[in-house]
């Protein structure tokens, strides 16, 4: 099981979790307006896919993950930090979901 979630605790209380099996990935990094914009959403995508898959991702799936994340029907200047999370998550499941993270050669 992995479990990808913005980490809030207390480092004791994140040790106490990965006795329990599971894999926490801290998101505060990329939550930032620069990455989480419609503008920085490749960026995005390749830092968390460089971490993830070692930057094995294909482009086509690199593509698929930025039209999704990046939808044009909700444009705006400075995401909030709902969807700054909501944003980097999205990015983060699909990339571990991918054939890429799964197969690494």
């Amino acid at each position: 099981m992995i479990d990808i979630r913005l980490i809030r605790e207390q480092p004791e209380q994140v040790e106490a979790g990965a006795r329990k099996k599971r894999i926490a990935l801290d998101l505060g990094p990329w939550m930032t307006p620069a990455y989480t914009a419609d503008s920085g959403i490749p960026g995005l995508v390749d830092a968390l896919s460089s971490l993830l898959c070692a930057g094995q991702v294909s482009s086509g799936t690199k593509q698929i993950i930025i039209s999704y994340v990046a939808n044009p029907r909700f444009l705006y200047t400075t995401p909030t930090a709902a969807q700054m999370r909501d944003r980097v998550r999205a990015v983060a499941h699909l990339l571990v979901t991918s054939s890429e993270f799964a197969i690494q050669r």
